[in-house]
């Protein structure tokens, strides 16, 4: 009852029904592609990545890389792919700076055990 009175309800339905994630390496390929080719997501980036709800908002990419389905290295080269065929922004800047910070912190976390 409480949860449908703050709306957490109304917003875990949206997240379900926008953001369904095919597993895998073939899920990682086409969300890929769906944001960076099919979209231009990529261009809106820096103004959309803290979004919270709505499949368009950030790049999704999180649950694939940490599977391992999605290496860091290969959103890297898409995004100098895309930037080589349609531009480059402040947003392709942004998403290789927070790959390379989401890469720091793994490494950070691996060599010191913990975040104490």
């Amino acid at each position: 009852m409480l949860f449908r009175l703050v709306g957490v309800h109304t917003i875990l339905q949206q997240w379900l029904y926008c953001c369904a994630m095919q597993g895998g390496e073939t899920g990682a390929l086409k969300r890929l592609q769906y944001y960076f080719w099919d979209t231009d997501l990529i261009t809106k980036y820096f103004d959309t990545r803290n979004g919270m709800l709505g499949g368009d908002y950030s790049t999704k990419f999180g649950p694939w890389l940490a599977a391992g389905c999605l290496s860091p290295r290969t959103v890297y080269h898409e995004i100098k792919k895309y930037e080589a065929q349609r531009g480059a922004n402040k947003s392709t800047y942004w998403a290789i700076f927070e790959l390379i910070w989401r890469d720091y912190f793994r490494w950070e976390q691996k060599c010191s055990g913990s975040f104490k």
